[in-house]
């Protein structure tokens, strides 16, 4: 009998935590799911173009025909004053709170990052675990209108990439908070994780954003991205290598790294050397031996 309680106090509790999905809840507000940030076009345009993804009440669930989202594009001198535009749209109060994802374009992220960072590290609704990405060749504008493959939104979809992310190696994972953490602590320096749009407008997640100095300063490809993550992240990835026998492929679940300092040439130089055991199927001919 007790159990029985017990079990049906944890329901009501759980039922009642604020914060979780309500249907009541979702028709009085307008949730704000994903952000993206460009450089608006001309001399006197304003500041900031963005876009915002919201959620659309009707289309969130499974059986509906409807979109889940919608996507609305608005042009101001900050990203407040975008979001006060964005509510004279609106019927009902929009809210940061379920803000999981802000992207960002490549030209705007060439541009000082500080403003922006600083918005979304002061906001009092914004969760400290959102992701953040950085567009190569494209604007987030044209991101955040791509049609998610298996979500009812692409805040979702984009989140849900994230997840997979720890087995990845040719991916940088870097989460709202941390790089920002990171550009303080490094003089504006970070790694950052990047997207891309390809053909048939479908988002694809791979390599990294460079920063120097608060702003875009280039893009690592996938091989150099798992070169980074070898020395600086905490990953699990499959590594491609060569001999005599065929290719091998490794799977590397544990790693250290040495990084060993230079100076003989006068310049300071450093060799890093990552150690690893291996777990590894083999590609073809006979199963090599491990090394």
């Amino acid at each position: 009998m007790h159990k029985v309680f017990s079990i049906l106090l944890i329901a009501v509790v759980l039922l009642t935590v604020p914060g979780c999905w309500d249907v009541e809840d979702m028709r009085n507000r307008t949730f704000i799911t994903a952000i993206g940030i460009d450089a608006a076009q001309g001399p006197a345009a304003p500041k900031y173009k963005v876009t915002f993804e919201a959620l659309r009440p009707s289309g969130v669930r499974p059986d509906s025909q409807t979109a889940g989202n919608l996507i609305q594009t608005l042009e101001a001198d900050s990203i407040s004053m975008a979001i006060e535009q964005l509510q004279a749209r609106f019927a009902r109060p929009t809210t940061l709170s379920h803000l999981t994802v802000i992207v960002i374009g490549e030209e705007k992220a060439k541009e000082d990052f500080q403003d922006i960072a600083d918005y979304f590290s002061r906001h009092p609704e914004v969760q400290k675990r959102i992701r953040l990405m950085f567009v190569q060749q494209g604007e987030a504008m044209d991101l955040l209108k791509t049609q998610p493959l298996f979500e009812r939104y692409l805040a979702a979809e984009l989140v849900t990439m994230a997840h997979l992310e720890p087995q990845q190696s040719i991916i940088k994972t870097n989460p709202f908070i941390e790089f920002l953490l990171d550009l303080r602590t490094n003089e504006g320096k970070a790694l950052a994780s990047r997207i891309l749009v390809a053909e048939g407008d479908i988002p694809i997640r791979h390599g990294a954003a460079v920063f120097k100095q608060w702003k875009l300063a280039g893009w690592l490809s996938s091989s150099e991205t798992q070169a980074a993550n070898w020395i600086v992240g905490d990953i699990e990835g499959t590594v491609e290598s060569e001999s005599n026998d065929g290719l091998f492929t490794y799977f590397v679940k544990k790693k250290s790294v040495r990084i060993l300092p230079d100076t003989g040439s006068g310049d300071i130089r450093f060799t890093i050397k990552p150690e690893f055991p291996r777990f590894y199927t083999y590609a073809g001919g006979s199963t090599p031996s491990s090394r």
